[in-house]
Order: C-alpha cells, then sequence, then structure tokens
C-alpha cells in the first residue's frame, strides 16, 4: 500500500513539473497554426492580385480586419482561416477576422514585398501579447515577441 502511495505522489509530482512545458508546447503550436492561416490569407490576397491588375483589396482607411473582398468574391469558402487558435474570442468572419488587413492599395509586384506587411495578428491573439504575425506582400509570414506594439509593424 505504501508503495502504491510513492508511486501515486512520483506520478503527481511529474505532472505538476510537466503541466508549464505541455501548455508552452502548445501555445507554440497554435502559434505555428495562426501563421498558417495568416499564409493562407496571403495566398487568397496574391489569386485577388492577380484577377485585379496586381492590387490588393481596396476598403475603407481606419477599417480594421476588412477580408469581406475575399469571401464576397469566393477566394476563402471557410471563415476558419480568420480565426487565430490562440485567441480566446472566435473571429471567423472576413469583416471581423483575428488579423488586421493594412493592404489597401499596395500593388504586389512592390520591390519590397518582403518588407512591406499586407497583415498582422489583432490584439489578443496570443496571451499577453508576447508574439505577433506579419504577413507580407509576398506571402511569408514572419513572427516574433513584439517589441512595441502590434500596429507599429510593417507600413501601418
Amino acid at each position: 500500500m505504501l508503495e502504491v502511495l510513492i508511486v501515486v505522489g512520483v506520478l503527481v509530482l511529474l505532472a505538476a513539473l510537466l503541466l508549464p512545458v505541455a501548455r508552452f508546447g502548445l501555445e507554440k503550436a497554435r502559434r505555428h497554426n495562426c501563421a498558417g492561416r495568416e499564409k493562407s490569407l496571403g495566398l487568397s490576397l496574391l489569386m485577388y492580385s492577380g484577377d485585379f491588375d496586381g492590387y490588393f483589396p481596396n476598403v475603407r482607411p481606419n477599417t480594421t480586419c476588412n477580408f469581406q473582398p475575399l469571401v464576397s468574391r469566393n477566394y476563402i469558402q471557410d471563415g476558419k482561416v480568420f480565426a487565430c487558435p490562440s485567441r480566446t474570442t472566435v473571429l471567423t468572419l472576413g469583416s471581423n477576422s483575428a488579423y488586421r488587413y493594412i493592404g489597401s492599395g499596395l500593388k504586389d509586384d512592390n520591390k519590397s514585398a518582403k518588407a512591406i506587411s499586407l497583415a498582422y495578428d489583432q490584439s489578443g491573439n496570443h496571451p499577453n501579447n508576447d508574439w505577433c504575425n506579419v504577413l507580407h506582400i509576398d506571402a511569408h509570414v514572419e513572427g516574433g515577441r513584439p517589441a512595441k506594439e502590434p500596429a507599429r509593424f510593417g507600413n501601418d
């Protein structure tokens, strides 16, 4: 009986030690999933620009996270692409997404395509806002710990 209690105690101790590591691993997986969804948005934006003389969707200034032109023209069929898995509140609409679109009026043949951003994570996507994914014109996504507010990324 005593041996069973010792084994149970050791297992509880190991679980207590490993739980924070597992949570970190889960959040890291969510970050990668979020970046993948943002990459899908980037590819949809490139398809859109290919059909509209190289221009990305033009939305009203100061409109937060408006990917509605991609939905209305059937470039995106599934609303899951608009949701970041790290976010507690699920946003799955083109007009209310977990990402902020800032590419209005940009052209896809920009010489700084690897440096100018089209979209980034909304505040609250990742715990404590300690991570931000940024989508660039060439549809690659970079992630990192922001030194500033996410709104300072890219060309916003």
